[in-house]
């Protein structure tokens, strides 16, 4: 069936609300901030549009919050992918990310790494490589130094290697080759199988930078399958995982031209 979105809408204000205290203060609760991103029905993560009208009111709504609090970090960072990769919005995303690194040295440090993070991200998906890598360089460092999950390190330690590997600066076998096992361990892990196959991206990627072609094309062809069978061909994960499988493509054929 259909649901209005503003009905959808009142329901995660609703229950974001449900989280004040007797005192007037909002309490920290992962299921209170999930109503803006997963379906209280079916628990599938909402998609396209949908997905991106639904991050800008999680954003509205948040600034309510006192301003130290953790919600409108989140509620930024997650608007800012939404309009990255549910609506292919890298300029709005950018924005969005450096909204976010305002409140990072005043009060969340932590947000550094994954702010500067997005922007690498979001210049790389417009082919602005030159841009990225610093920002990229910028979140590794960081991400050394402030309290970072250790999957947020591998993506963006796999998004530097990958960039610098692209513009020629290094050589990223070696680096590569370890984050291919921190890869097959997610993969192993996955508390999903969407997970899995978004996971399965960045394995045929870094098999593609390590010189592993044969098993990094069937692996790129294995996700690109599975993103076309559930979100369809013209989804921007199905896109990056077709951007990937090409890319590993013409790494083959270049080492190919070389025997």
């Amino acid at each position: 069936g259909y649901a209005h979105v503003s009905c959808i809408v009142k329901y995660a204000q609703v229950e974001m609300k449900k989280t004040v205290s007797s005192h007037g203060t909002y309490i920290p609760s992962s299921k209170a901030e999930t109503k803006w991103k997963k379906c209280p029905n079916c628990k599938q993560q909402y998609q396209g549009q949908m997905a991106v009208t639904l991050s800008n009111h999680y954003v509205t709504h948040s600034k309510d919050l006192p301003e130290d609090h953790e919600w409108r970090m989140d509620a930024l960072h997650y608007s800012a992918y939404c309009h990255m990769f549910q609506g292919n919005q890298y300029d709005a995303a950018m924005s969005l990310f450096r909204r976010l690194l305002q409140y990072t040295n005043s009060h969340h440090p932590h947000w550094f790494a994954p702010s500067c993070f997005g922007i690498g991200l979001a210049y790389e998906m417009k082919k602005a490589f030159s841009e990225a890598l610093p920002w990229y360089e910028r979140a590794r460092n960081a991400s050394s130094s402030c309290l970072v999950r250790q999957t947020t390190r591998d993506e963006i330690d796999t998004a530097y290697t990958r960039v610098s590997a692209f513009l020629g600066i290094i050589d990223a076998s070696v680096p590569v080759r370890n984050l291919v096992d921190i890869w097959r361990q997610r993969i192993r892990n996955a508390p999903d199988e969407y997970y899995s196959f978004e996971c399965k991206i960045r394995l045929a990627e870094c098999l593609g930078c390590s010189g592993q072609y044969i098993e990094a094309l069937a692996v790129g062809k294995e996700a690109i399958g599975y993103f076309v069978r559930v979100l369809g061909p013209d989804h921007v994960q199905t896109m990056r995982a077709k951007a990937m499988h090409d890319r590993n493509k013409a790494r083959y054929r270049d080492f190919l031209a070389t025997l």
